[in-house]
């Protein structure tokens, strides 16, 4: 890591005298006239703007050969170089170049934001014994270290200040500016930019060939930022304006929806659908699957869709108490047409259920998988009457309250306004659902134009762009919006405090876990959310059998551990305070993968090279479990934030 040579030769000096910087400067300072100990406080920064205000009762620092240049005392905080102070802004970014450690031993200094209060530096990089630590709000978080640093090596450093907390950078000689630590703490109003040095060794020693701090505001759009606010869409297409449908749960792929069994629901009444629907003569299909082979004998009614109007007119789909059954109702004006199909013991899979109902020939018809079932059709000679109850025109359950809800997902539901389907052409719509094809044109083709209603369940969940929370004015810090979830394996659900709670873990073969990415774009990366028991970061997925994973298990133990080819290798168990919402930071860069909670390092490790996916998230190996504002940015290696070069 780093150059073995000075960036501050003759010419690199001249050039820096005669240029005429691009970027306007809250402070620059490139020391490059020599100053002898005791010469340098009041002293004007080079090129400036800034005054240096120097604390050095020793008369030991100098300026030389372009450098700031500290050795250590016994004193704390004693030669320190501070300048003018600055109000805190987010997006203040604090760019110190050609770093130089000289020594490795016990000394400490400051090289950061001081808040003039105290002998020591506030919010700053601190060098100590081989690596860059995180000194933030007074604190020497000595245990939290972020990038290792070799002697007599040349580095760039950067702090870029959060609402709350900061960035961290550092480029070595791969002249690439690397992400290497997010904090949340320190949010100071106001802070004097400087250096410092403090006691312990009386030989440490380091150099600093520029400080500056530019005028532009920037903060690193992050790949991925979500802080769960937004409800999943349910998206309505169809040729009735039956207003906007709302829904609690989520299941994040492209075309299923999770239904917990207990909280969630669809809810899709409004005034033009109870206007267009009149009971008389409808059809109605809807794809579903259970969570789990229990199910099916759980004792419980659970609905898939249900249009209901009072006790004497309703029609629904619903998995009855009785084992392995879905049963099948339509009745009108009192007159009820039952029919119940009982062939589910086992089913695990997609299915398809669909119901028609007609006055014209008094009568109802069923079917599973596009085929009519044995008990159908069944005679209804009642005319339906009546307007739909605004609470109980839901898809998963019975009302909005919510109760019957059902276990498992659903990805597709279809309501034909005054058309009785036949048998071939819901053999056709089960066909085509099940492969993914239907499209609007066809259902114009079969059913004519504004005759149709199709909820497409959250099929396009996407991130909100929330969960990094800076958002401030000009798009400083934007991004991570837009992403497509993936559920790969599990279900998760979007609970009432903007939570993503996991509400389903499966088995895989190795063991339970839950499991929901996003295509980065990038291998490396910093992840950053605030789990609760056994629900983290995940990294790397390539598919449920290979991926990476940090987690809190809540009994006090921080897990790093891998999966690959389905087998489990435990890369770090440390002992933690469990804190319920606790920070976890995991940081992965080619295969060394760096672990934090609580922005304190549990760990370091190196993963199986065949850990090369771009997709990351979070997974979870316990139900009920949940986290919180996650947020996935680029590490660096890729040249990401090379716009640093440019202040």
């Amino acid at each position: 890591m780093g150059v073995l040579s000075s960036k501050k030769s003759p010419e690199y000096l001249q050039q820096i005298r005669n240029r005429v910087p691009e970027t306007p400067y809250a402070l620059r300072d490139s020391f490059l006239t020599p100053r002898l100990p005791g010469a340098v406080n009041g002293t004007a920064a080079e090129p400036g703007p800034g005054t240096r205000t120097v604390v050095d009762t020793g008369n030991l620092l100098s300026i030389t050969d372009g450098y700031a240049v500290l050795p250590a005392t016994a004193l704390l905080g004693d030669p320190a170089i501070r300048y003018n102070s600055k109000s805190r802004e987010v997006g203040d970014i604090l760019i110190f170049r050609d770093v130089i450690i000289r020594t490795l031993n016990g000394g400490i200094c400051y090289i950061g934001w001081d808040n003039n209060t105290v002998s020591v530096f506030y919010d700053c990089i601190i060098p100590y014994f081989g690596a860059f630590h995180p000194g933030e709000a007074g604190a020497t978080n000595l245990s939290s270290d972020f990038y290792e640093y070799t002697i007599n090596s040349s580095y760039d450093l950067a702090m870029l200040s959060r609402q709350a907390g900061y960035f961290w950078f550092v480029k070595d000689n791969d002249n690439k500016w690397e992400l290497c630590f997010v904090s949340n703490t320190s949010n100071i109003s106001s802070y004097y930019p400087g250096l410092s040095n403090r006691l312990n060794v009386t030989s440490f020693l380091y150099n600093v060939g520029e400080i500056s701090i530019p005028k532009k505001l920037w903060l690193p759009a992050p790949l991925l930022s979500d802080g769960f606010g937004t409800v999943p869409d349910v998206i309505d297409y169809g040729g009735v304006n039956d207003g906007t449908p709302t829904r609690v749960g989520f299941g994040g792929d492209a075309r299923k929806a999770f239904f917990d069994g207990t909280n969630s629901f669809v809810d899709i009444y409004s005034a033009d659908l109870n206007n267009k629907f009149n009971g008389k003569e409808f059809s109605c299909i809807v794809r579903s699957k259970v969570s789990d082979v229990a199910v099916w004998t759980d004792g419980t009614t659970r609905y898939l869709i249900r249009f209901f109007v009072d006790a004497n007119n309703s029609f629904y789909i619903s998995r009855v108490a009785a084992n392995n059954r879905i049963q099948f109702i339509y009745e009108a004006n009192g007159v009820v047409a039952t029919m119940n199909e009982t062939s589910y013991a086992g089913e695990v899979g997609w299915f398809t259920s669909g119901i028609t109902g007609s006055d014209t020939n008094d009568q109802a018809r069923a079917y599973k998988n596009g085929v009519e079932i044995a008990a159908s059709p069944a005679v209804n000679a009642g005319v339906w009457t009546g307007n739909l109850t605004s609470s109980a025109v839901v898809i998963g359950a019975g009302t909005t309250a919510p109760i019957n809800v059902w276990d498992g997902w659903l990805s597709d539901a279809i309501l034909l306004y005054g058309v009785v389907a036949t048998p071939a052409q819901m053999a056709t719509m089960h066909t085509h659902l099940d492969a993914g094809t239907l499209t609007e044109q066809i259902l114009d083709a079969e059913f004519g134009v504004n005759n149709w209603s199709w909820w497409k369940l959250n099929e396009s969940y996407q991130s909100d762009g929330l969960g990094h929370a800076e958002g401030i004015a000009g798009g400083i810090g934007s991004g991570g919006a837009g992403l497509q979830w993936e559920q790969p394996i599990g279900a998760f659900d979007i609970n009432s405090s903007d939570q993503f709670e996991c509400d389903l873990i499966e088995n895989p073969g190795w063991g339970n876990i839950s499991i929901a990415v996003a295509e980065c774009k990038t291998q490396d990366v910093v992840i950053t959310c605030d789990g609760w028991a056994a629900c983290g970061p995940c990294a790397r997925y390539l598919d449920e059998d290979n991926l990476v994973m940090l987690y809190n298990n809540g009994a006090g133990t921080v897990v790093l551990r891998e999966i690959v080819g389905g087998a489990i290798n435990v890369l770090l168990s440390v002992a933690a305070v469990y804190v319920p919402g606790g920070n976890l930071r995991l940081i992965v860069d080619g295969q060394n993968v760096r672990a934090y909670y609580e922005d304190v390092l549990i760990g370091t490790a190196v993963i199986n090279s065949t850990l090369k996916s771009t997709k990351h998230g979070v997974s979870a190996i316990a139900t009920p479990t949940r986290c919180d504002n996650l947020t996935i940015y680029a590490r660096g290696t890729n040249g990401e934030y090379e716009i640093l070069e440019s202040f």
